[in-house]
């Protein structure tokens, strides 16, 4: 069995007995390494299987036999067969865990996997390169593509004209300030635009966001 999908990263040790600290790669990634629980007592706790290293290649498997989720930490409590106290789990802090393919879960329409989107090239509809995807952070309004050349890009539909999996590529709508030396130009166009705000009541507008489960396009 291969395993290729990133589920996380053992961030820390917690308590005496041994369990992991585990920074899931996405919101729906628990259901990867989750084993859940045994019908009775009477029964063996249920294990699930993962990969544990610094790579696909680069590691181990080891034998899930809890996940409990930390909330309002942010991260997941994992117990391991293989690492039975404290000591054990501190020599795995930094590692990454690693799930199969087949327990990735289903998408819904404008929902990608971050693994197939890392390294896809993007492009605007004017033909100019933005690089390469190398990082996908969510945020409540929308998730944000970081690409190897510094353009941060919102996945929104007005924005992202296209995802296009098969040619590896990402359409989005060219506009001034994509790239990190753009901002500066528009930012200083900007500041030379700027005049005095007139002595008058100002109508505040609240922009309510929600939280995304997965990684998609909104719209």
């Amino acid at each position: 069995m291969g395993y290729e999908i990133l589920a996380g990263w053992i961030i820390g040790a917690h308590g005496i007995q041994g369990a992991a600290k585990v920074k899931l790669a996405t919101a729906t990634a628990l259901g990867m390494f989750d084993p859940g629980k045994r019908a009775s007592e009477d029964e063996p706790r249920p294990t699930v299987d993962v990969w544990v290293g610094s790579s696909p290649e680069d590691g181990g498997v080891y034998h899930v036999v809890s996940a409990k989720v930390q909330q309002p930490k942010g991260y997941i409590l994992t117990r391991f067969v293989e690492a039975p106290d404290r000591t054990a789990i501190e020599k795995l802090i930094g590692l990454k865990i690693y799930a199969p393919l087949s327990r990735r879960a289903g998408l819904e329409a404008d929902e990608y996997y971050i693994e197939d989107l890392i390294g896809i090239k993007v492009v605007t509809d004017m033909g100019r390169s933005l690089g390469e995807i190398s990082q996908i952070t969510a945020n409540p309004a929308s998730d944000i593509y970081e690409t190897t050349l510094g353009a941060l890009i919102p996945a929104i539909k007005e924005f992202v004209l296209s995802v296009d999996l098969a040619q590896r590529q990402i359409l989005v709508r060219d506009i001034a300030g994509l790239l990190p030396e753009e901002q500066e130009v528009v930012e200083g166009e900007q500041e030379d635009q700027k005049v005095a705000p007139e002595p008058e009541t100002q109508e505040i507008v609240e922009v309510k966001t929600r939280r995304r489960g997965r990684v998609g396009v909104k719209h």
